[in-house]
């Protein structure tokens, strides 16, 4: 979720989120309330996320990885807005992430940082490249359950991953997409190259600092924790 308060402890999840915004607006494919909604928060560029608000926007930007407290440049897009309040939401986005990253350049914090514009015209694809990976995971996992977990575990670690994922830092169970299909293309060669290619159509612009170079522009739900009940 997002817009947790630190007082009470209340947070908006996804579905919380989904709900305020058809409260008031009508979801529409072909023509959807908003031209772009946008997460100045972390770890929220998901797959979860995007097909959550599917219906509401033109495009999403949001970010991979934690955010640092400086969060996004207002004064360089609202003013580049300004400038072009013509803009659309894929220049918009690209104008978010260019100068975000530049206000963490100058703070020497560009190292980690991830954003990503994805467009809701590819999400149909995308959810089917999705839940087909995730049913021939299914599939091996049910045949094999011993096996398969081991070698899919040894590529989930080895994939690109956000928030730290250790007892140190504690889990936010976040894996890169695109990294993680790479890493277990051997044992899901169906339809690993097929989720890989569906996030590279859906992700038309990203930044990715140098430690994070590997991200596609979407994550999702991976158990670094072992916890089966989250």
């Amino acid at each position: 979720g997002v817009c947790f308060d630190e007082r009470t402890g209340n947070y908006l999840d996804l579905n919380d989120i989904r709900n305020a915004f058809t409260a008031t607006h009508q979801p529409s494919a072909d023509n959807p309330p908003f031209e772009m909604i946008g997460f100045d928060a972390c770890l929220m560029a998901t797959y979860d996320t995007f097909n959550t608000l599917d219906g509401l926007a033109r495009f999403m930007v949001g970010s991979e990885e934690v955010e640092p407290g400086l969060g996004w440049n207002y004064t360089g897009w609202v003013g580049a807005l300004a400038e072009n309040p013509a803009m659309g939401g894929a220049k918009l986005g690209q104008t978010i992430c260019d100068t975000y990253y530049s206000a963490c350049s100058q703070y020497d914090l560009e190292d980690t940082v991830t954003l990503s514009v994805v467009d809701f015209t590819q999400l149909p694809e995308l959810r089917t490249a999705y839940e087909a990976f995730g049913l021939e995971a299914l599939k091996l996992a049910t045949q094999n359950p011993r096996n398969f977990f081991s070698n899919f575990g040894r590529g989930a670690v080895n994939a690109e991953n956000y928030g730290g994922n250790t007892r140190q830092t504690g889990y936010t169970n976040m894996v890169d997409l695109v990294d993680l299909a790479k890493s277990n293309k051997g044992i899901l060669p169906k339809t690993a190259d097929r989720l890989i290619n569906a996030v590279d159509s859906a992700v038309i612009y990203r930044i990715n600092g140098a430690y994070r170079s590997k991200g596609g522009g979407l994550s999702s739900f991976y158990s670094y924790s072992g916890d089966e009940q989250t």
